[in-house]
């Protein structure tokens, strides 16, 4: 029996198993980019005294919706995922299964039990049995810097109006433990991570707790603009006693020198200060990159050609649209330069618009071809559009 099959089949006795408790499923982050559908959600719906199952597909920015039966559900989302989707979330009364169908040697399944369940989960999926949801920084425990930057109490209680910061940086770190079989510590034994726009460094902080609760030494630099800013995260390093983040000022293109790094982080770099932090990451063969793109201004005003030109009567079309061919030549770039590229959720849309991740993992190799590929299908998308090389800095020949 493959991996594959063992996968599928792990998939199919959960379904079965928890049938009656699911309270909803989400497929994501699309395989066939033809597929007309980006996400699916499936909740549960009574009608006429029936139990069935709602599919809400996406599809740009409408939504279709039928109703299927559970053995119809179950089936398809067996076929689906794997094929057309790689992320699946599974939700019931008693847990949250996260579930990632992107690699040939088998899936991974991570799987969390909820809040409000006090049922035995099978034994056939590993997981947490505390009663609360198992965060890789749990909530009802003092935590020194969350609580240095306001979000818990000393007592370890996540204030009500810091939540939605306390559930991005839990999701980020779970990020960062999906990619940390690509972290190797180098010659010295310790990890080189570099925080592209710290900002108020929480993000940085939270790095640095996680591989120091996992024994992992790192030393890691984040770097923002704002000196006022720069020197109260100094403080407030000085007052937990860390010693390994070097915190420094300036843009982020002034910093041009440095070593090979292990990680790079570039989260909501405002403007072409997400291209410069990817160009940096590129030319220190970073092996894993992190990047959530913030605001693009470079490629909207010069957005030109007939076909879609209704579009660009609409203001808030056409700077989405920019927002999106922006990120998609990125991760182009980014594959033309020896990464495996996936476009990501980072967190949900309730917390924050500007919610796609793009993370990138450096390829043993580069494939001349590919590179050659890439780049004449980005030369034909910055045509297409009217975007002058000089003004696209991502299709220069490096990011």
């Amino acid at each position: 029996m493959t991996k594959l099959s063992s996968s599928a089949e792990r998939l199919d006795h959960l379904l079965a198993d928890q049938a009656l408790s699911l309270s909803k499923m989400t497929l994501s982050d699309r395989i066939k980019p033809d597929f007309i559908a980006t996400k699916v959600t499936i909740h549960p719906v009574l009608i006429k005294s029936e139990r069935l199952w709602q599919w809400s597909w996406q599809e740009g920015r409408q939504q279709r919706h039928e109703n299927l039966n559970w053995s119809t559900t179950a089936r398809q989302i067996s076929r689906l995922l794997g094929t057309t989707f790689r992320q699946a979330v599974i939700v019931s009364s008693r847990s949250e299964t996260h579930i990632t169908a992107s690699k040939p040697d088998g899936w991974k399944f991570k799987e969390r039990l909820l809040e409000s369940s006090g049922s035995q989960i099978p034994s056939t999926i590993p997981v947490s049995h505390n009663r609360t949801k198992a965060y890789l920084i749990p909530e009802g425990q003092p935590c020194p810097f969350l609580e240095a930057i306001g979000v818990m109490t000393p007592e370890g209680k996540v204030r009500a109006s810091q939540y939605h910061k306390f559930r991005q940086i839990n999701r980020f770190l779970e990020m960062i433990d999906d990619v940390s079989e690509h972290l190797t510590p180098g010659k010295d034994g310790s990890l080189k991570v570099v925080d592209y726009g710290s900002g108020k460094s929480y993000l940085t902080f939270a790095m640095q707790h996680y591989f120091q609760v996992k024994g992992i030494p790192a030393r890691l630099t984040a770097i923002d603009v704002r000196s006022d800013v720069v020197e109260t995260c100094r403080r407030i390093a000085e007052d937990l006693a860390i010693d390994n983040i070097d915190f420094r000022v300036g843009a982020i293109a002034e910093f041009q020198e440095g070593e090979p790094i292990d990680l790079a982080v570039a989260l909501h770099a405002c403007d072409t200060a997400t291209d410069d932090a990817l160009k940096l990451a590129v030319s220190r063969q970073a092996s894993v990159i992190l990047a959530v793109p913030c605001c693009q201004h470079e490629v909207r005003p010069i957005l030109s050609g007939d076909l879609l030109a209704p579009m660009w009567k609409h203001g808030i079309l056409k700077e989405q649209f920019a927002s999106l061919l922006t990120d998609t030549l990125r991760s182009m770039a980014l594959e033309r330069d020896g990464y495996n590229v996936q476009i990501m959720e980072f967190i949900d849309l309730e917390h924050t618009h500007k919610n796609l991740l793009i993370r990138a993992v450096k390829r043993d190799s580069v494939d001349p071809r590919q590179q050659e590929r890439l780049t004449e299908q980005m030369n034909s998308l910055t045509e297409f559009f009217g975007l002058r090389m000089a003004s696209c800095r991502l299709n220069n020949g490096t990011i």
